[in-house]
């Protein structure tokens, strides 16, 4: 075996060692915390159990905490307008819930992580607060569904049509651009691991996603010139939790609709011309089985002036408003009832399942604020929708030395 240095090859024979201190002299790392390369002084350390040069730092061994990065999935949202913040036409940032750290023996673990940017509700950036970099192996998995262009382009794309109709998508990690510098720096961490395609104009029967419409005010203007749905006003009501077909006790104050056929819409948006302060809903599948709604709670000042996500079974629908029992307070009549169109409907659009397998190494910079996007290459003739997106699962995993962290805070506690 042969180590070249300027040019002039050692030998090295079998069962004899030689003093080669004077090639690894430039590499040597006299720095606190680094590694001796020197390979006599290494081998005397194995053979001796202890390194003889007393002059040299121990290594110390990190004390790492186990940290997770944690994105919203599609139970995650609240109250905001869209899925991702938009920053290209192509590029989207991830909203997260929170990045946290925990030690094998403790349920805590000092934290260099803090919360820089937000937008609608959701956490964007996130900030490094460590002194020292910290060079970490991101690992996990992360599943979300994209919005496709329509039902044509996803009949192409599974024929093999051309790669516009399936774009690929990249997870980057990026960080925001320091002090004289021109762009944000950007690091591919997964490029997706293929797609499903998935046909959602009805989700899942058993996963609420809660995927961002417009406000209720803002939809109103919206749909001016949408059509009401065809129905007539009679006096009953709707009990509570009831499956029957009659209309109830038809007390004062109480107002119910004819059945209404539900077509492709996934919303209704539904206006009463006074004031009600509560609404029940009934739906029929497609055999005739009646469903009472248990999702929408009546009383409490819940308005019968809402948007009402559709079941995906439901073939028709009747609506009880207004309440009798406090008739000064509901004066309402009539109701208007509109299927939310395709143009402000989130769910509609077909939809193909995106999984992300993270296993790369990284590094944090201090005091500096990084985010997650999705990247998109499309070619020209497919772009994102900025509600286009459902974060079903996933999060990231990895180790973070805190031997310094929790060392401060030891030194702290004793006043020095």
């Amino acid at each position: 075996m042969g180590i070249t240095s300027n040019n002039a090859p050692v030998q090295i024979e079998p069962g004899e060692l030689k003093d080669l201190s004077a090639y690894y002299a430039n590499s040597a790392q006299d720095t606190k915390g680094g590694y001796g390369v020197d390979a006599l002084e290494e081998i005397r350390a194995i053979g001796n159990g202890s390194f003889q040069q007393t002059d040299k730092p121990f290594i110390v061994a990190p004390i790492l905490a186990q940290g997770q990065v944690r994105l919203c999935n599609g139970n995650g949202f609240l109250d905001q307008k869209v899925a991702c913040k938009k920053i290209t036409d192509k590029s989207f940032i991830m909203p997260i819930q929170e990045i946290h750290t925990s030690l094998q023996d403790s349920g805590v673990a000092p934290n260099p992580f803090a919360s820089s940017f937000t937008y609608e509700g959701g956490v964007t950036h996130f900030r490094y607060l460590g002194e020292q970099p910290a060079h970490v192996l991101l690992s996990g998995s992360i599943k979300l569904l994209v919005r496709l262009s329509d039902k044509s382009n996803e009949e192409l794309r599974l024929l093999g049509e051309s790669w516009v109709h399936a774009p690929t998508i990249w997870l980057m990690l990026q960080h925001s651009p320091k002090p004289k510098a021109d762009l944000e720096v950007a690091y591919q961490i997964s490029c997706d691991q293929g797609w499903k395609p998935r046909e959602l104009f009805k989700l899942d029967p058993f996963t609420s996603y809660k995927v961002p419409l417009l406000p209720y005010q803002e939809l109103e203007p919206l749909l001016v010139n949408e059509p009401n749905k065809t129905i007539t006003i009679i006096d009953g009501s709707i009990l509570p939790k009831s499956i029957a077909e009659n209309n109830g006790v038809p007390n004062k104050g109480h107002r119910i609709t004819s059945w209404f056929d539900i077509g492709a819409e996934t919303h209704l948006w539904m206006k009463t011309d006074g004031l009600s302060n509560a609404s029940r809903f009934q739906w029929k599948d497609k055999n005739g089985n009646i469903h009472y709604d248990t999702r929408i709670q009546s009383g409490g000042g819940n308005s019968a002036n809402r948007v009402v996500k559709v079941p995906d079974y439901a073939t028709q629908c009747r609506v009880w408003f207004n309440n009798g029992d406090q008739p000064d307070l509901n004066t309402s009549t009539n109701i208007i009832i509109k299927a939310v169109p395709e143009q402000y409907d989130p769910y509609y659009g077909f939809w193909a399942e995106y999984e992300f397998n993270v296993n790369t190494l990284h590094y944090f910079e201090p005091n500096t604020d990084y985010f997650f996007s999705l990247d998109g290459r499309d070619g020209n003739k497919w772009s994102f929708d900025s509600r286009g997106f459902i974060q079903i699962s996933g999060g990231l995993d990895f180790s973070l030395n805190v031997r310094d962290q929790l060392q401060q805070r030891f030194d702290e506690m004793r006043g020095e």
